[in-house]
């Protein structure tokens, strides 16, 4: 079941899924023709990353930027194309990571995302989230029209250090 966490526009939400999380794309391969992941696969891949879960423990079970989830579709095939995008928590920490950035150019968008949500805070520096935390399994999902794909990645957050 998914529920809003707050309130968005149509090209800005927040969702969170109880008990869900994912790998990253590093760890597992997935086929499917959208690179978003669905609250399905999203489940599936938390219980085959079940048995990593005591060896992160091990290592006091802090996040790293590797399990900040960045992806990417195409959507609508006429007019000004339109992008998907999802950013997702992977930790399985209950220290989430907040104040995250995302390297993303000179980000435009016409309508903008929410920017609770997402939004340009100087050349190539995209606030995520109004820069709360994301808790485990949370994903941030907008959509933006450009005649262009930005390449989006990680630039950094804040983590918890236990």
């Amino acid at each position: 079941m998914i529920i809003s966490l707050s309130t968005y526009s149509e090209f800005g939400k927040v969702f969170h899924s109880e008990g869900l999380a994912a790998t990253n794309a590093t760890r597992g391969v997935v086929r499917r023709s959208s690179p978003l992941l669905s609250p399905e696969e999203i489940s599936r891949m938390m219980k085959r990353r079940t048995k990593y879960t005591n060896r992160r423990l091990l290592l006091a079970d802090i996040c790293t930027d590797k399990d900040i989830s960045i992806s990417q579709s195409r959507g609508g095939s006429t007019g000004i194309p339109l992008f998907s995008v999802q950013i997702i928590n992977t930790c399985m920490s209950d220290c989430a990571p907040s104040d995250i950035h995302v390297n993303c150019g000179w980000f435009a968008s016409s309508p903008p995302p929410n920017p609770n949500v997402f939004r340009r805070i100087a050349f190539n520096d995209c606030l995520v989230n109004n820069g709360k935390p994301l808790q485990q399994g949370n994903i941030i999902q907008f959509q933006y029209a450009n005649s262009f794909m930005y390449r989006l990645t990680f630039k950094s957050a804040k983590f918890c250090r236990l």
